[in-house]
């Protein structure tokens, strides 16, 4: 180097290295050492650069402060740099290894790689004439192994109650900090910590960083089983009019609800607030009805909870966008490889839940909800379209990029969807909120049709939503003649066999009912008998839909202790869609529908377990399968029971007397 002359700038790029001076630190680690695979170039420079050490004729520096530790963030981009020799006349060395560099830009370059946690040490030397030799070194620290979080499991494996009190006890190795649920938690001198609450979260936050920076987080499970909700739903135009949102925030102040489902995307694929999600901006999908924000806090001011729901794979905005954009695999396709014309919902009107980038555009929208505080998300058409046989039926549909089911007597498409809530239910749980599908009626004995395999979906959710609107049910089905204007009778029927459905997991069933009108005039009476048939089986929690937003608040009582408390559950002890008087022995019933469809499964003959003998019939009203009920070779046709939600298509403009 000159003398007077400030140092060379970097190499010969012209960026000149303003950064402070190194601050030799040595850091003492206790931590085993341990191979840091793939590793990104360390960037550590030799020369006149960042952090020059001039030893004779060779100049030593580095982009990084080595003062500490560097962790796995840390280590990105380092590289040693030597000015002032030939690479002929210099040997470089790391932890006593020579090690060969390049030359680039007049300079000679190392870029190490795969380094061992703990203590280094980098050196480039130059033998001159005389034996004169000039060298520097620098040392430095590879930290890159996060602290060690231990959750203690609770002593009984069995779901937690929501006002009871929790505490949370655990471990945590190798921190400097550590937080539960975003405040500051002591720990104790062997590590351990515990944290009382008063009542159950649903989920807890758990962070921990140590002194190189290595983050470590955790969403840990309080195992709470979903709270429910007496809920209705409303569409985003209808918070957005007053006429429509005042009579509703009434019922919540009356406490005759504790809930509003609010639609985040609804049947036009059309997002109800100023969404950040990318794909949501690409494809035009957002309109700013309602702020979210604002939206969620005056209903938790209020004293409620919310779910949003969200219209998963009946979303025609985003299949006509991938369309025009020549994304043809975000949509379901028909043999020729076109859209498949769902019928009455129209060419192009399903997306393709077996493509990646459907799924992930769903599960983002729910992660944004969530964490703008919704409760819970509800997803919506989590499913199949029903059977065009123009288009081939069924077997006429194609998923590009579903993968094949690994369960026998599971179709791909039951598997895609099972899959689907499996993947979602993780992040929206970390972003703090519980997770449920609506499902068909008719699920619960015919699952392929929809591509709704209910005990396979419940493992991954907090609850599902049956809708079991008697309106849509077919005359006879579980042995009710006419379902429209027997309303107790059918929903108490088929939540029953719902129950059986989701047992052996910790999803609880909130069914859907129905409050309009729809072949039969429905008013408090109708309304009133199916929150009796829900409330007769053991369910507590329900949900009203009117896709005018307007419901009958004479049929609903004011929440209190005694409405509130909790039923015996009651479980069909029949074979799937067929009448049941029900049990309250959930051991017997799980017994039972376990081997039917182990029989399904295997192709051999259901005998039922919980008969002493085959003339012994006092827990089965028949043995014969419902109208309907899916076999291994059935053709699943659901022509007999409509779609739920085609009716709740908002009109372009809220009026008193229109669909909002």
């Amino acid at each position: 180097m000159t003398e007077g002359m400030p140092p060379a700038p970097w190499g010969d790029s012209g960026d000149a290295g303003n950064v402070p001076p190194v601050v030799k630190k040595k850091r003492k680690t206790g931590r085993n050492v341990a191979i840091v695979g793939g590793v990104a170039a360390l960037l550590l420079v030799v020369g006149a650069a960042a952090f020059p050490l001039t030893a004779g004729s060779v100049e030593l520096a580095a982009n990084k402060e080595l003062g500490s530790a560097l962790n796995a963030d840390g280590v990105k981009d380092l590289a040693f740099t030597v000015t002032g020799a030939k690479m002929s006349e210099v040997t470089l060395k790391l932890d006593g290894k020579e090690v060969q560099g390049s030359e680039e830009g007049g300079n000679i370059v190392f870029k190490p790689s795969d380094l061992a946690e703990g203590k280094h040490t980098f050196s480039a030397s130059k033998s001159g004439s005389l034996g004169r030799t000039a060298s520097a070194t620098e040392d430095f620290v590879i930290d890159t192994a996060a602290p060690v979080l231990t959750i203690d499991k609770p002593a009984e494996d069995k779901p937690a109650a929501a006002d009871a009190p929790y505490k949370l006890t655990g471990k945590v190795e190798g921190a400097k900090e550590f937080k539960v649920d975003d405040k500051v938690v002591e720990i104790g001198k062997d590590g351990t910590f515990s944290v009382d609450y008063e009542k159950t979260p649903a989920s807890i936050r758990v962070w921990a960083v140590d002194e190189a920076g290595n983050v470590v987080e955790q969403t840990v499970s309080s195992n709470l089983r979903h709270a429910g909700m007496r809920s209705v739903h409303m569409t985003a135009l209808a918070w957005a009019y007053k006429p429509l949102k005042d009579p509703i925030i009434q019922l919540l102040k009356d406490k005759k609800i504790d809930n509003i489902q609010l639609d985040i995307k609804d049947e036009d694929g059309i997002i109800g607030y100023d969404s950040e999600v990318p794909l949501a901006d690409e494809a035009g999908a957002s309109k700013a009805t309602y702020n979210l924000a604002e939206a969620v806090k005056e209903i938790h001011d209020l004293g409620g909870t919310v779910v949003g729901r969200i219209v998963a794979f009946r979303d025609p905005k985003l299949a006509k966008w991938a369309l025009s954009e020549g994304k043809t695999d975000m949509v379901i396709q028909d043999r020729s490889g076109n859209a498949y014309n769902a019928g009455s919902y129209g060419a192009a009107s399903f997306t393709n839940f077996g493509n990646a980038e459907v799924r992930q555009y769903n599960i983002d929208l729910a992660v944004e909800a969530a964490k703008a505080g919704m409760d819970d998300i509800m997803y919506d058409y989590i499913r199949r379209p029903e059977a065009n046989q123009s288009q081939g039926g069924l077997e006429g549909q194609r998923f590009p990029g579903l993968e094949k089911s690994s369960i026998a007597g599971v179709t791909d498409a039951e598997m895609g969807i099972v899959d689907f809530v499996d993947q979602a239910s993780e992040p929206i749980h970390e972003a703090g909120a519980g997770v449920g599908a609506a499902v068909f009626g008719i699920s619960s004995f015919t699952p392929v049709s929809v591509a709704q395999n209910i005990p396979l979906m419940a493992k991954h959710l907090d609850f599902i939503n049956p809708m079991v609107y008697p309106s849509h049910w077919g005359p006879g089905e579980f042995s009710v003649a006419k379902p429209n204007s027997q309303p107790y009778d059918i929903v108490k029927r088929s939540l029953q066999d719902f129950n059986r459905q989701v047992l052996g997991t910790d999803c609880v069933i909130i069914p859907w009912l129905q409050d309009f009108s729809l072949g039969v005039s429905y008013g408090a009476a109708e309304v009133r008998d199916q929150i009796r048939a829900t409330k007769d089986v053991g369910i507590n929690s329900w949900i009203l839909w009117n896709a005018t937003a307007k419901y009958t608040a004479s049929a609903l009582e004011v929440k209190d202790a005694a409405s509130d408390a909790e039923g015996e559950l009651l479980y069909s002890i029949n074979k799937p869609g067929n009448n049941s008087e029900g049990t309250t022995d959930a051991e017997k019933a799980k017994l039972f529908i376990d081997a039917y469809y182990e029989a399904k499964r295997s192709g051999t003959t259901f005998v039922d377990p919980t008969q002493a003998s085959a003339s012994d019939s006092a827990s089965s009203d028949t043995t014969d399968d419902a109208a309907g009920s899916d076999d291994a070779d059935s053709s699943d046709d659901t022509s007999s029971t409509p779609a739920p939600t085609t009716a709740s298509t908002p009109a372009a403009t809220p009026k008193s007397t229109s669909t909002p």
